[in-house]
């Protein structure tokens, strides 16, 4: 979709209401209040490059990428090259995003978005997202685990986890297993909000809740 459309307009698509696959989009969008919803733009959230803010997760474990332009010239751009430091990214002084792209999901496929704030309306101090497609035989054909918050300086992709999921029979012993891998990929820190070994077992828990959601919602 186009950049400039704000969340309330992203939350009006049908498609992210009732597409499986989009389910950790529908979840992050739950937590902004009204007046973030009606203001704020997808370009805007994703050029921002900051860990804390909830839909670029959910959009990092659906394989978004960008579509960024300058005069003469578009590049498409992954968001985990796009996001490359705190409130840092690789976009050119000439480019602007124009338009954020989600491959859509083949088969059985399903996405769920949680979070972990200090208060209605907080920034994440740890939030993740998970993505799982599943193939004939019921086995994890392609899964995705992103988390963000004060677990590094970007958003954070888990090869560890996904590589526990991948090609497996998604049991709950095999959930858990991924989620305590997630330790293995993240870099939490301590500050005013929350000390790092609270993030450590934050994520672990978060991970857990939301690949069973996203489980729970393939059809």
């Amino acid at each position: 979709g186009g950049a400039m459309a704000s969340f309330a307009q992203l939350e009006e698509s049908l498609e992210v209401h009732t597409a499986a696959w989009l389910g950790a989009v529908k979840d992050a969008l739950t937590y902004p209040p009204t007046q973030i919803k009606n203001v704020a733009t997808v370009g805007g959230c994703l050029a921002a490059s900051c860990p804390f803010f909830d839909l670029p997760v959910a959009f990092m474990a659906l394989d978004g990428r960008v579509a960024a332009i300058t005069a003469g010239a578009t590049r498409e751009i992954g968001l985990g090259e796009l996001f490359t430091g705190l409130f840092e990214n690789s976009l050119a002084p000439n480019e602007i995003i124009s338009e954020l792209i989600l491959p859509r999901r083949s088969g059985r496929a399903a996405s769920a978005f949680i979070k972990l704030e200090g208060n209605a309306n907080d920034l994440a101090i740890v939030n993740v997202a998970a993505s799982l497609t599943i193939d004939a035989l019921g086995l994890c054909r392609e899964a995705r685990v992103v988390l963000g918050g004060g677990v590094g300086n970007r958003v954070v992709r888990s090869p560890a986890a996904e590589n526990l999921l991948q090609g497996r029979k998604l049991t709950d012993e095999r959930l858990q297993l991924a989620a305590q891998a997630v330790g293995q990929d993240i870099d939490p820190a301590t500050d005013h909000r929350a000390s790092a070994a609270y993030r450590l077992a934050l994520a672990k828990v978060l991970a857990r809740r939301a690949l069973s959601q996203a489980l729970g919602r393939l059809v």
